[in-house]
């Protein structure tokens, strides 16, 4: 199958319209797309599509490391990249354009925060906190222990069980956020999926995620 054929529908990603087009209008996240497509969907987009440019030929690659490749992240970055350049009015994807959006502290309208309430719609609290948590390791080592796990979990200031770990990490397999890759030994789906995580270690995030496990155990 051909990425022009993925881009006009007759893909696998969706019987009706093709994944650009429903990045920028919001119909719902890209079915099946994986990771390694996503740098040629950007560049195809912006070439074929909007017919922009980039200042770089790396840019894509840029933008699919900050959004791990995931449909809906993808979206959200490339939909604010559009609505940068557009008020510019060049036509040009720039690298200080992929840096702003991505450093964009904006607590309502930023990508950042579009992560953070994805993430919020669909991990308990724990495993929200645990991969927060666990995020500067991961860009250290992609392979992660249950035990590393367990002792990110201990700087908490709110004591998590260890069958509450256990569930939560299962419930990240679920969501395709971590695997298993044998027995207790976890990585992220993704591996930039901690670069991602790492713009949401702010103090204030980690301890209102705190507060929202406390709840949790106290239920």
């Amino acid at each position: 199958m051909s990425l022009y054929d993925c881009l006009s529908g007759r893909g696998p990603y969706s019987g009706a319209d093709d994944p650009w087009g429903r990045m920028f209008h919001d119909t719902g996240p890209v079915p099946n797309l994986k990771p390694e497509h996503a740098e040629e969907i950007v560049r195809e987009g912006f070439w074929e599509v909007l017919g922009w440019h980039f200042e770089s030929s790396m840019i894509p690659q840029l933008i699919v490391e900050r959004t791990g490749g995931h449909p809906d992240f993808v979206q959200h970055f490339c939909s604010k990249l559009q609505e940068r350049v557009a008020a510019r009015g060049d036509q040009t994807v720039r690298r200080e354009d992929v840096k702003a959006v991505f450093f964009d502290d904006d607590p309502s309208y930023s990508f950042v925060a579009h992560v953070r309430k994805t993430l919020k719609m669909n991990l308990d609290p724990v495993a929200h906190l645990l991969i927060l948590l666990i995020a500067d390791r991961a860009r250290e080592s992609r392979r992660l222990t249950f035990e590393q796990f367990a002792e990110v979990a201990r700087l908490s200031r709110v004591e998590i069980p260890r069958q509450i770990i256990e569930e939560s990490l299962r419930r990240l397999q679920v969501t395709s956020v971590v695997n298993e890759t044998k027995a207790n030994m976890y990585e992220f789906a993704v591996p930039d999926y901690p670069l991602i995580l790492s713009r949401l270690e702010e103090t204030r995030h980690v301890a209102e995620l705190e507060d929202e496990v406390e709840e949790v155990l106290r239920a």
